[in-house]
């Protein structure tokens, strides 16, 4: 997988299976004083898709690190991403923090979940 904003692109090796995607239509669901229910669609989709990693090396973890800090800016900028199938889609961090720990000496585990800009 790879991560790229600007100059800065980075290798973060391969998600592992679940892959989570999940996507979500802006609408509005409200009921009248007599009953009657009215949608407003906003007509904006939303799609997200939350990557896992296990047994990620120290230098994958490193990298995904620092972009997530120094060019993401965590939530702040968007930013185009490879999947392991090659696919490229522009993104954003949908959480302040990524959460991963060292599972043994060097290995990290962890996912991070992005949303898709259109």
């Amino acid at each position: 997988m790879i991560l790229q904003r600007g100059p800065d692109v980075v290798e973060i090796g391969m998600a592992q299976y679940p892959l989570n995607r999940k996507s979500e239509l802006v609408q509005v669901r409200e009921r009248s004083a007599s009953g009657v229910t009215y949608t407003e669609d906003f007509s904006i989709q939303i799609g997200a898709v939350t990557y896992n990693f296990s047994d990620m090396s120290a230098d994958y973890y490193i990298a995904l690190m620092e972009f997530f800090v120094n060019s993401a800016e965590g939530m702040l900028h968007e930013f185009k991403i490879v999947d392991d199938r090659g696919a490229e889609s522009t993104v954003k961090f949908t959480t302040p923090t990524l959460a991963f720990n060292e599972t043994f000496m060097d290995l990290w585990e962890g996912s991070f979940t992005v949303e898709e800009i259109t």
